[in-house]
């Protein structure tokens, strides 16, 4: 093949990361909207939440102030208070965590 990388397809590896990034995105997507339900927030639609969860990822990387960043983000977002916005990301956290790992025992 024309397009390799250290021995794999170029195109298999783009389309790999492609569905990695929105598999992850959806699970971020799916916590939040959990995570709003139970604290009752105004804005909890599935496009706005999906806007948040893209924004969360974008700002997550940075390290101590990524967790800061994500919390204003909700807080502000969402119309939710900063206790609120606490416990949608800790809700958020563990359903995350919870939906990959049940994720990957299915795969693996």
């Amino acid at each position: 093949m024309i397009f390799q990388l250290y021995g794999w397809d170029l195109v298999a590896v783009i389309t790999f990361i492609i569905i990695f990034v929105l598999v992850f995105l959806l699970i971020i997507t799916i916590s939040l909207i959990v995570g709003l339900s139970v604290v009752k927030s105004k804005f909890n639609d599935i496009g706005s939440v999906f806007i948040t969860a893209l924004y969360c990822a974008l700002v997550g990387w940075i390290p101590c102030l990524g967790c800061i960043l994500s919390l204003l983000i909700v807080r502000a977002r969402h119309d939710t208070g900063f206790l609120a916005a606490i416990v949608v990301l800790i809700i958020s956290f563990l359903i995350g965590f919870l939906l990959t790992y049940l994720i990957f025992v299915v795969l693996f």
